[in-house]
């Protein structure tokens, strides 16, 4: 994972703890929901300009902590062995569909 990725991830944990949709999120930042998503999947980067905006919607003072908060994902992430670790999500819906059975 990259950056941005650990970003989006912090963002979306703090979105879960505050209950808060994504389609929430981009409506109190008065941008298109696409906008938002582009940001949360990686098709967009990540800026300081953004994240100072969407930091005290989410209950953060500024971009620089939600910086800190992407850090403390990465350092869960890297705690995690290997062979425990998520998987990407097509990933799971692959390994899920080979274990169901087709009957007629």
């Amino acid at each position: 994972m990259d950056t941005n990725a650990f970003i989006s991830q912090a963002i979306s944990v703090r979105l879960l703890r505050t209950k808060k949709k994504q389609y929430q999120l981009a409506s109190e930042l008065n941008i298109d929901q696409t906008v938002l998503s582009h940001y949360m999947t990686g098709k967009s980067s990540w800026n300081a300009k953004v994240m100072d905006r969407i930091a005290p919607l989410l209950g953060w003072g500024s971009a620089v902590d939600i910086a800190i908060a992407a850090e403390e994902e990465r350092k869960i992430m890297q705690s995690i062995p290997p062979s425990e670790s998520p998987k990407p999500e097509a990933e799971q819906r692959l390994s899920k569909s080979s274990d169901m059975e087709v009957t007629a």
